[in-house]
């Protein structure tokens, strides 16, 4: 009981040297998982994330250490992943004591969920999130390990003194381990369908006697938001500038950001839209792709190369429907970019007559 005690106060004297001043219900929750569970901060086995402790995956593997853990295994669910677009799903069993039916967890995770600093190693934080989601069963942990939430993969270690992280002059640093400015943005990113190739620059301004920053100024971030509420309709010469496979338990789909090649009024202009992969949507995405000139090998192979489709070129009819106040384009039509001059052409007739 003595050593547990001792630990708590290690803990706590840590804690804030790390993060800064703890509330009662972090200090309160602190000392319950150093008693119950013997999670040290000093070890890395606990991250503070926006005033909740996570446990890590290190320190679920020092429980099952201490516990004398028979042993884990993991496999892949095939049938579930996709390893073309980065989407792994898989299993994990603990097995307690020798004989036991085992305690199973499953993680998964695609290019959606992870921080982009992890991005090509989905495999390994699917198997992660699966062990760790197996050991917070079989040792009856409640908390949340920190490498299942979605911004977050590696969780760097506790420094031992206050104010020792240093702050990087473009601002993806964080002094008290919250999200990076960098994740927030692909997270951003990824919720409003931006175009990921966008570069934004980061302005800090701080206030004149120190401090922290205040403000971030991002450069054309109202132009942008000037171009959304004037969405094209019509007929148009494309190219694809961007696209991303979108995984969803419903309706995964193919995002695509086009670049109006013309007509000249419009030249320039991007649009981005979404072709659903489901059952009853691949007709589209079928026309999309053989129009454009896809590879035909991938796709008689039933594969989407997103690196296959950038600046595959062809004509796209569009228009825009507004729901629940916001503005959505719809790819109504495709053609081949050979026919984009008959077709201008009837287009221009049709609309003088």
């Amino acid at each position: 009981m003595k050593k547990r005690t001792s630990s708590f106060r290690s803990n706590a004297k840590l804690a804030r040297a790390t993060w800064g001043e703890l509330s009662k219900s972090a200090i309160h929750s602190l000392k319950s998982l150093t008693e119950e569970h013997g999670l040290l901060v000093a070890a890395g086995d606990l991250q503070l994330l926006e005033g909740r402790w996570y446990v890590t995956h290190a320190g679920l593997l020092r429980i099952s250490e201490r516990r004398r853990c028979c042993g884990i295994r993991t496999l892949v669910e095939r049938r579930l992943s996709d390893p073309a677009c980065g989407r792994w799903v898989f299993k994990a069993i603990v097995y307690k004591a020798s004989g036991s039916k085992g305690f199973v967890g499953y993680g998964d995770a695609d290019p959606s969920n992870v921080s982009s600093l992890v991005h090509g190693a989905e495999m390994r934080v699917a198997e992660t999130r699966a062990v760790n989601r197996a050991l917070r069963k079989a040792y009856g942990i409640g908390l949340c390990s920190v490498e299942e939430l979605g911004y977050l993969s590696s969780p760097a270690a506790p420094s031992g003194g206050k104010g020792t992280a240093a702050s990087s002059a473009n601002g993806n640093s964080s002094h008290n381990r919250q999200p990076r400015l960098r994740d927030r943005l692909c997270l951003l990113i990824r919720q409003y369908n931006l175009d990921p190739n966008l570069r934004l620059q980061a302005q800090f301004v701080r206030p004149a006697f120190g401090g922290e920053a205040m403000k971030r100024h991002i450069p054309g971030l109202h132009a942008r938001q000037q171009d959304a509420e004037r969405p094209l309709e019509g007929l148009f010469l494309t190219r694809v500038e961007w696209a991303s496979y979108r995984w969803h338990p419903n309706r995964p789909f193919l995002a695509i950001r086009f670049i109006v090649l013309e007509s000249e009024s419009f030249e320039r202009r991007s649009f981005s839209g979404r072709l659903y992969s489901t059952e009853r949507a691949l007709w589209k995405l079928n026309w999309f792709l053989r129009d454009f000139g896809y590879d035909p090998e991938l796709l008689n192979q039933d594969q989407i190369d997103e690196k296959a489709l950038f600046n595959l070129r062809g004509v796209v009819r569009t228009s825009h429907v507004t729901l629940n106040g916001r503005t959505f384009q719809n790819l109504e039509a495709f053609a081949p970019a050979a026919e984009w001059e008959e077709l201008s052409h009837s287009e221009a007739d049709e609309t003088q007559a």
